[in-house]
Order: structure tokens, then C-alpha cells, then sequence
């Protein structure tokens, strides 16, 4: 008999078929399982910000009798989502992109934070960066990045390793009538070693077309947020390389990627991978505990599971891991090159980000990253 399972997914303008996609992608783990396909009760939630989340995770709970949750919540009610789950006794995958820490009062029993974790990404592009790079950045990033935890990431990593920042501009929230032109100027002005990129939907792509036209592309290596790769990606001559660095990249070259293109009929993308991680965690929650009576955190404490980016365990926050910065350069017309590090290698030797959760760096905002 198959699993209940509900589902609070959001809208996005990033990712509009973010609530297909990511759904795609979970039924797409449990078909290479032994197990059914869950019956699937879905609820929308917006941006994830509105009050009404805790009403319709309450009648999803209580009308279908899910045996499993999964879904995003803005940061402003994950406390008292956390609580519903824990007063009906629902185990609960909260899922994310990662672009906000997750605060320690967070942890209970009933959920697993999954993230793609790219807060902490940023850590190691960070640390990546002022090794292998340069040890001067000018930072330009968008007006909507600036809200979540992103920079904080990176800038903690770059200064592990002696990294300087020379030059950080933010974006207007208008960015249709930004002048990107004087911010490029601005940042080219400060003699840095790369620019780290912080833009992703259509701002990545004016940008992206601004340093074309100015020969940015011929002056300067580049850092940018993984997310905006479908733009950066574009065949251009350069003579310096552009960086994706991430927990993982979509290559469209990998096994994974080619099943999930044989079945659908496109190309995968990062909701969709985290739909399929979602996905692989209740199938081990499944077959560890076929009831679901048992808190999540207590089935899975010492599991782990094996994703297309690697191997994926829980901390003691309640939150996944990751084992792996995937890294991938472009330069000139040179084969595109993809590199995968273990976060164990001597290259992150200096690692240390847990200790960066502290009250300083919460706000910005509620809605949870890419969720607009």
C-alpha cells in the first residue's frame, strides 16, 4: 500500500514550473525504488510568507491523514510549522535552496532541514576563490540576493584566507532602470583580481550582456551565482575564465541528468534535484520506519543517502550534508571543465562555518530563496 504524503510548494519566478519540476523529480527517486509511488496532497503556498501555511498544513495533516510532509516555509513560521508537526506527530522535510541560515531553535525532532546548502556553497567559493583566483574581489550582487545569507557566506570563507574586499555595490530594486554600466565602471575601478557576480533571472542576463559589451568578459576572471549558469553559459571568447562554483551543478553529461531527461523530456534543473532528494530521504524514511510513527530525525540520525552530488547525511542541527563543491570553468572556445572536490581535500583545509551561525546575520528576507 502506498505512502501518503503532502506537499506545501511554492511559486517562483525563477523557477515557474518550480511546483512540476520539483514533484518530477521526487516521483522520479521512488520510481528507480522498490517502492510505489505516494499518493501525492498538494497545497500552494504563495511565496511561503503568508500566515495561511499553517492553516493548510493543518488541513493537509488532518483531512488526508498524510503520513509524511514535505515542503518549503518562509522563515517568519517555520517555529510554529515545526510545532504542528511535532503536537500531530508528522514528520516533516523541510526543503529550501539554502539561501538562508537555519536558526538552532530550528531543531526538532519532527523535520530535516534539506537544502541544497548554498549559503555554505558560497563559504567554499570563498575559500575556493582567494586560493585559486585572486585575493582582491569587487562584489556586485542584486538588491534581492542582498536579503538572504549568500554574501555572509562568501565573505566568511574569503577571509579565512586572507581575501579582501575592494570594491561592494547593491543593486536597486528596480533593476530595469539600473544603470549597470557605472556599477561594472565602479568595480573595474577598484583594480580587482575577479568579480564576484551575485545576480540571478533576468538581472543575471542584462548583466551578463553589460559585460559583454564593455569587454568586462576579456579583463578579468568571474565568479557567479550558480543559478544563473543557463546565462553564463552562453558561447562568448574570452580570454579569462568564468566560474560556477556550487554544491553541485547541472551537467547535462551525467547519468542522472540523462535519466531525468529520457523520462520528462527536458533538461533538469536544481528544484528538480532537490525534489529527487526529497524524494530519496521518505523512501529511506520508508523503509526504516514503514509506519511512520517514529520522529524523522531518530530514522535518519545516522543514515545517509546517495544523491547525484554524493553522499548526503544529517548534522546535529537536523539539517543534510554535503561531501562535495562541484566546480565548473569556462574559457575561450576550450571544452567547458568540470571539477569535483571533497570538502575533505587540503584545499578547504581552513573550513569552518558552523561557528558563523550567530544572531548578527538573521533577518533579511521571509520567503524562502528563489521563492518570489
Amino acid at each position: 500500500m502506498p505512502s501518503k504524503i503532502g506537499f506545501l510548494l511554492p511559486s517562483s519566478e525563477v523557477y515557474p514550473l518550480l511546483i512540476i519540476d520539483f514533484l518530477n523529480g521526487f516521483k522520479l527517486s521512488y520510481s528507480q525504488s522498490n517502492l510505489p509511488i505516494p499518493d501525492i496532497h498538494f497545497e500552494g503556498i504563495g511565496n511561503g510568507t503568508d500566515a495561511s501555511i499553517l492553516r493548510v498544513t493543518e488541513k493537509i495533516i488532518i483531512q488526508e491523514n498524510i503520513d509524511l510532509l514535505i515542503g518549503f516555509s518562509g522563515t517568519n513560521h517555520i517555529e510554529k510549522l515545526l510545532d504542528l508537526a511535532k503536537i500531530y506527530q508528522k514528520s516533516f522535510i523541510h526543503t529550501d535552496f539554502g539561501g538562508t541560515i537555519i536558526r538552532e531553535e530550528f531543531k526538532n525532532e519532527y523535520v530535516i532541514h534539506h537544502s541544497l546548502n548554498l549559503w555554505k556553497g558560497f563559504s567554499y567559493t570563498g575559500l575556493y576563490a582567494g586560493k585559486n583566483i585572486g585575493k582582491r574581489v569587487a562584489i556586485i550582487i542584486s538588491f534581492y540576493e542582498a536579503g538572504y545569507q549568500l554574501l555572509y557566506g562568501f565573505t566568511k570563507g574569503f577571509e579565512q584566507v586572507e581575501g579582501e574586499i575592494v570594491s561592494m555595490q547593491v543593486a536597486k530594486s528596480d533593476y530595469k532602470n539600473y544603470d549597470f554600466e557605472t556599477m561594472l565602471d565602479t568595480a573595474m575601478a577598484s583594480k580587482p583580481d575577479f568579480i564576484l557576480s551575485n545576480f540571478t533571472h533576468k538581472e543575471s542576463e542584462i548583466l551578463f550582456q553589460k559585460m559583454q559589451e564593455k569587454g568586462i568578459l576579456e579583463q578579468i576572471p568571474i565568479v557567479y551565482n550558480p543559478i544563473a549558469n543557463h546565462v553564463f553559459s552562453s558561447k562568448t571568447t574570452t580570454k579569462n575564465e568564468i566560474y560556477a562554483i556550487s554544491t553541485y551543478l547541472i551537467n547535462n553529461e551525467n547519468d542522472w541528468e540523462i535519466s531525468y531527461k529520457e523520462k520528462y523530456k527536458k533538461a533538469p534543473n536544481e528544484i528538480v534535484l532537490l525534489g529527487y532528494e526529497a524524494g530519496l530521504l521518505a523512501i529511506k524514511k520508508a523503509e526504516k520506519d514503514p509506519s511512520f510513527e517514529q520522529p524523522i530525525s531518530e530514522t535518519l540520525k545516522n543514515e545517509t543517502i546517495i544523491s547525484p552530488r554524493g553522499e548526503i547525511g544529517i548534522d546535529s542541527y537536523n539539517e543534510t550534508t554535503f561531501d562535495s563543491i562541484s566546480i565548473k570553468k569556462s574559457k575561450d572556445n576550450l571544452p567547458v571543465v568540470f571539477e569535483k572536490i571533497s570538502i575533505n581535500d587540503s584545499l578547504f583545509a581552513k573550513a569552518n562555518f558552523e561557528s558563523n551561525k550567530n544572531d548578527e546575520v538573521f533577518g533579511g528576507w521571509y520567503n524562502p530563496y528563489l521563492c518570489t
